[in-house]
């Protein structure tokens, strides 16, 4: 922190920074953006990483994912553990029946090892499962406890000559009869093995002395039966061995992996205590935040309404732009035509067009306001003598011969066209003016929503 806080204060501030340096400066920022430490006071979080409920709901929901498939990943290895170890048991009993053979064979006897699995501890789902075995065990262990109570409450009531004493006692007088007959079985046996007339048995007795050599064949034979054997008793200890190797190996692998999720559960698990944290506070801040993000909402929807009109606006001045050029042209063209006229006195002809000009001038107010009175409902012809009484006046202030425009209807023609153009150009610059008067109250307006709309954003990402 304290290298951190060296080096701000040695980096230079905006203000010392040269012209040239500022506007290039602020061209890479826009050109690259101005990215600031989230550590520092001025950063913004960006809108779409902004965090609400809902995000941080799906984040909840996410680390309860991992959880979940960690533990199923974790279960699915000790399930196939688990049938790897009944195939190395089975494996192990099939072999030991054949190193008790072959034990068998070479005359000797040797202990080997046993494996089985507990159903209780390495099976536990089969605990509350319940197989037609268990209930038949059920139903006759019931059905005895049932039996024996009732023995004993028929011997409390009837003494020793109840049923049980009955059952003894034609139990004892079978088992006499069975012995009796047993008993004859053996004389007749006896009798049918003793000769008949009066030949005497042959008795042989082996002598204690007697030896039995076995030749070079029956010996090579036995010692390669000898060794066959031996070494296929080796192969099968060693298989056996080894597998049991390989699956200490595992379960020991398997314990490291344990520790190693074990950790990250509670990793997790810290997590999910956290982000509920969070998830209380966004909970609490929600209406606040939906009420700043509906006038977020409506602000941009504001600007863009006013941006496309200020769009509007200008392909509406600079259609107005060219068509005042082409007017502007015209009238030029006009006029170049009007004083052709007048070669000899130019200033004769602006005084004519000058009269024709304010002729023109009343006859469009005098419409202008006949057409308002029309509107009103009012009589005019006060405003009509007025007019007259104008003109009238105004004719005797300055006498102009307008005679060569009146009598030459092309040059009459000029000068009509002449004042319509002049009229089309003083409404297209009326027109620019008020388009440029809207264009500034919407800038104004555009100006003043995104204040707002920086606002808006600076409580919604940075904190009230």
């Amino acid at each position: 922190m304290a290298v951190k806080e060296e080096l701000e204060k040695s980096m230079p501030t905006y203000e010392a920074f040269q012209p040239d340096h500022i506007k290039a400066i602020n061209l890479e920022m826009e050109r690259l953006g101005d990215y600031k430490l989230k550590s520092s006071k001025d950063y913004i979080v960006p809108e779409d990483q902004r965090m609400n409920v809902e995000k941080k709901r799906k984040h909840i929901f996410l680390l309860y994912e991992v959880l979940f498939r960690s533990k199923k990943d974790f279960n699915e290895k000790i399930i196939d553990l688990r049938k790897r170890k009944v195939d190395i048991i089975n494996k192990i009993n099939k072999h030991n029946e054949r190193l008790k053979d072959i034990d068998k064979e070479l005359g000797v006897e040797e202990e080997y090892f046993t494996a089985s699995i507990d159903s209780i501890l390495e099976t536990p789902e089969k605990y509350y499962e319940v197989t037609e075995e268990i209930i038949d065990e059920y139903s006759k262990k019931k059905d005895q406890e049932k039996l024996a109570a009732a023995n004993k409450n028929t011997s409390f009531f009837g003494g020793a000559a109840g049923p049980n004493a009955t059952a003894t006692s034609s139990n004892s007088g079978t088992n006499l009869q069975a012995a009796a007959q047993d008993a004859k079985k053996d004389d007749k046996a006896a009798a049918a093995q003793q000769p008949k007339g009066n030949l005497i048995p042959i008795q042989t007795r082996d002598r204690k002395t007697k030896k039995v050599e076995e030749s070079a064949l029956e010996r090579e034979i036995r010692l390669a039966n000898e060794l066959r054997l031996t070494s296929e008793k080796e192969a099968l200890k060693s298989e056996l061995e080894n597998d049991i190797k390989n699956f200490d190996k595992q379960v020991t692998k398997l314990q490291e992996e344990k520790a190693v999720l074990e950790w990250n559960m509670k990793v997790v698990e810290m997590k999910l205590i956290t982000f509920s944290q969070e998830l209380i506070i966004l909970e609490d801040m929600q209406e606040h935040d939906d009420q700043l993000i509906s006038k977020l909402l409506n602000a941009r929807k504001d600007k863009a309404n006013f941006e496309s009109q200020n769009a509007d606006y200008a392909a509406q001045i600079l259609e107005k732009k060219q068509n005042h050029f082409n007017v502007d042209k015209k009238l030029n063209e006009t006029i170049n035509e009007y004083n052709k006229y007048f070669l000899d006195d130019i200033n004769r002809a602006n005084k004519i067009f000058a009269y024709f000009q304010r002729m023109h001038k009343k006859r469009k107010n005098k419409e202008m306001n006949k057409k308002k009175d029309d509107e009103d409902g009012e009589d005019d012809g006060e405003s009509d003598e007025d007019d007259e009484s104008f003109d009238e006046e105004e004719d005797e202030e300055e006498k102009v011969d307008v005679s060569p425009v009146m009598n030459d209807p092309n040059l009459r023609k000029l000068v009509d066209t002449r004042n319509e153009l002049l009229d089309e150009k003083s409404q297209l610059e009326e027109d620019m003016n008020k388009l440029q008067n809207e264009r500034r109250i919407i800038d104004n307006r555009l100006g003043q929503i995104d204040e707002l709309i920086k606002n808006v954003i600076k409580f919604l990402c940075v904190g009230y």
